[in-house]
């Protein structure tokens, strides 16, 4: 299992498109991928349960990864968060 801390820098927070480019790219990968926040998890390969957090701009989370490509994977989705989940930062 591997994790790493991410901060939400894109100014509408988790909403349809950012948490569907979160889904699919998750949804490439063998492992487990969660996301930490408020003290309940959500399942990255899920729009439904990403958008149900409630992660507004600014949030900090963690990204959790278990499984074959667990590097890969965890890279790939704090890369996503870095970039701004596509949408405009602040």
């Amino acid at each position: 299992m591997v994790s790493e801390k991410v901060r939400v820098i894109n100014k509408e927070g988790m909403h349809m498109r950012p948490a569907g480019l979160i889904a699919q790219t998750c949804g490439l990968m063998k492992s487990s991928v969660r996301i930490s926040y408020n003290g309940k998890f959500y399942d990255c390969k899920s729009i439904i349960m990403l958008m149900s957090a409630g992660i507004g701009y600014g949030a900090e989370l963690e990204v959790i990864a278990e499984g074959e490509d667990e590097e890969e994977a965890l890279k790939d989705v704090v890369d996503l968060f870095h970039a701004g989940l596509g949408d405009r930062t602040a």
